[in-house]
């Protein structure tokens, strides 16, 4: 069943993480990724150093310049994203929507909303 971004954050539905493919449990677009110290806006699989692909039930990301997220991000620090959910106007800015993905050990990632405080690179 296709959760809504609401229903993850609120029932504390987690990702996963493998290598470095991650898997979302909500279907969405994703305008900005930052990981680390890289800002990703371009996701042409061709091309740039993430890609994404929406399923019928998750979206899935792949970065291609790591090997590991576990590696790259450590448990005091976060994956920030933009993410408009699917069937959402993307043009409308009350509809982005900007989450943190901490990566656990366990191949389990928390999701949360990114509070308005915490510094996120525009």
């Amino acid at each position: 069943m296709i959760k809504k971004i609401d229903e993850v954050i609120n029932e504390n539905v987690n990702g996963l993480h493998y290598g470095r493919r991650l898997l979302l449990p909500f279907v969405a677009d994703i305008l900005k990724i930052v990981i680390d110290d890289d800002i990703l806006t371009d996701f042409n699989f061709e091309k740039s150093r993430a890609d994404y692909n929406k399923e019928e039930y998750f979206t899935e990301i792949n970065f291609m310049d790591y090997d590991n997220l576990q590696t790259v991000v450590s448990e005091f620090e976060q994956i920030k994203m933009i993410v408009v959910e699917e069937g959402e106007n993307i043009f409308d800015f009350s509809t982005h929507r900007k989450i943190g993905l901490q990566v656990l050990d366990d191949h389990k990632i928390i999701i949360k909303e990114v509070d308005e405080d915490i510094p996120f690179i525009e």
